[in-house]
């Protein structure tokens, strides 16, 4: 006894294509890699590593936290050797430095796609790095800088 089944009409296997033409199987498709010619693949492999980022963000870094951190310290006490007898706004002078790292790492972290540990390992390194020495240089450079806090006139 044969089974014979009726698709409105339709051939078995034309029903049958209609019916799972969702669920077709089709040959793998190439990645893009497999696609892309050496050179670009160099290219795309260049591409990783956004240096111009991680470079640029160190150095704005590095910059801004020891020229805020010498601003407040020759503004609020006229030299390191007046902040040195305070401990506390000596400890909270310094930490803007390290705040500034913080913001190169997270800003590197949010702005890049691959490797993201990695290029915000190396911008924190890289800003930390410039950051020492900035302040080792500015030591080298001006180790008798003196600017006395401005008084208010006396009157008469």
């Amino acid at each position: 006894m044969m089974l014979s089944y009726s698709f409105g009409g339709l051939p078995p296997v034309a029903a049958l294509g209609i019916l799972s033409s969702r669920f077709t199987v089709r040959a793998p498709r190439r990645t893009q890699v497999e696609l892309l010619s050496p050179t670009r693949l160099r290219a795309e492999a260049s591409k990783l590593m956004r240096w111009k980022l991680l470079i640029l963000a160190s150095l704005i870094a590095a910059i801004a936290g020891v020229g805020l951190a010498c601003a407040v310290i020759l503004v609020g006490y006229g030299s390191l050797r007046d902040l040195a007898t305070h401990n506390l706004p000596f400890s909270l002078t310094l930490t803007i430095p390290l705040v500034m790292v913080t913001l190169a790492g997270f800003f590197v972290y949010r702005h890049t796609a691959r490797r993201r540990k990695l290029q915000t390992t190396l911008a924190v390194l890289l800003t930390f790095f410039l950051t020492v020495a900035a302040f080792a240089l500015g030591s080298i450079l001006t180790p008798r800088l003196y600017l006395p806090l401005m008084t208010a006139p006396q009157s008469k």
